[in-house]
C-alpha cells in the first residue's frame, strides 16, 4: 500500500506480518512505528458528517492512538449544519474537544481574486464581465466559490478563455447543486421553531433586528432568543454590525419564499 501526504512525504509499506489484524490494529502498528521514528501523520477529511459511519470509526481509533502519544493529527471540514450535528453526535463525543474553526464570509475581493488566480494557473483566462457575475452570485459563500468554480471551469470545457455564457450556465448547475445539497438539507433538520423565526424575518426589513421579529411573531425575547443562538450556532443565520440579523447562506431567501409558496 502507499500513502502520499502532499508535498510533504510519500512512502509506502507492505504488510506480511498481521494479515489476521482488522484495519485500526493494522493502522496503529503503522503509526507506532512512524512515531519511534518521529514522523507524525495529518489526516484531512473534507464535507465531514455524522452520517458517515466510517468517520465515527475512524475518531474513535483517532481518540485511542492519541492517549498512546502516537504522533498524529486530524482536521475535519464541513457545512456548519453538519459540523454541529457531529459534535453534539452520542457517538464521538471526543470530538467536542477540538477546537472550531468557523470559515466566515468571503469579501468579494478576496473571491474575484481567489477565482481568477486558479483559473490562470489553469492556463485559462476569465473576461470582466463573467468574473464580476460570478462573484456575485457567489455572495461571499466558501462553498458556493467551490461549487460554482467547478461548474464553470466544466463548462468552458476545452475553450481557453471563460466568458459570461459559460458562468451563466455553471450558475444554473450550481445553485441546483447547492440548493438540493445544502439548503434542503438545511431546512430540514430545522426545529418547527427554528423555521418559523427564519420565516419570520421574510416579512422584516433585511437586516433584521430582534425588535422586528418580536413584531412579527408576537413572541418574547427570550423566547425567541433561543432560536437565535441555535440558528447562528448553525451557520444558517449570521449577526451584523448593529445585532441586525441576516442569512448567512446565499439564495436562502428565494428558497424560503418557494418553501411558503409550498405549503399554501
Amino acid at each position: 500500500e502507499k500513502i502520499s501526504l502532499g508535498n510533504i512525504i510519500d512512502f509506502s509499506f507492505t504488510d506480511t506480518n498481521t494479515p489476521s489484524l482488522n484495519w485500526n490494529n493494522r493502522f496503529s502498528l503503522i503509526l507506532k512505528e512512524l512515531t519511534e521514528k518521529d514522523i507524525g501523520v495529518l489526516i484531512t477529511i473534507d464535507e465531514a458528517t455524522l452520517e458517515n459511519k466510517e468517520l465515527t470509526e475512524l475518531v474513535s481509533v483517532y481518540q485511542l492512538l492519541r492517549r498512546k502519544n502516537i504522533k498524529i493529527s486530524l482536521v475535519l471540514a464541513g457545512l456548519p449544519f453538519n459540523i454541529d450535528n457531529l459534535l453534539n453526535g452520542k457517538t464521538i463525543s471526543f470530538l467536542r474537544r477540538a477546537v472550531r474553526y468557523p470559515i466566515q464570509t468571503i469579501s468579494d475581493v478576496d473571491v474575484a481574486s481567489a477565482l481568477k488566480k486558479t483559473i490562470e494557473k489553469n492556463k485559462k483566462t476569465i473576461t470582466e464581465d463573467a468574473l464580476a457575475l460570478a462573484v456575485q452570485e457567489i455572495r461571499g459563500f466558501p462553498y458556493m466559490l467551490q461549487l460554482l468554480g467547478y461548474s464553470v471551469y466544466e463548462e468552458a470545457n476545452g475553450n481557453e478563455v471563460i466568458n459570461i455564457s459559460h458562468v451563466a450556465k455553471g450558475i444554473d448547475y450550481a445553485k441546483e447543486i447547492f440548493i438540493n445539497s445544502v439548503l434542503m438539507s438545511t431546512y430540514l433538520d430545522l426545529s418547527p421553531r427554528d423555521r418559523m423565526f427564519l420565516f419570520a424575518m421574510l416579512h422584516c426589513p433585511l437586516p433584521c433586528t430582534m425588535k422586528d421579529i418580536i413584531k412579527v411573531t408576537e413572541k418574547t425575547s427570550g423566547y425567541l432568543s433561543t432560536y437565535k443562538t441555535r440558528l447562528l450556532k448553525a451557520g444558517v443565520i449570521q449577526e451584523l454590525p448593529g445585532k441586525r440579523l441576516m442569512y448567512a447562506m446565499p439564495y436562502f431567501i428565494e428558497f424560503l419564499e418557494k418553501q411558503t409558496e409550498l405549503d399554501d
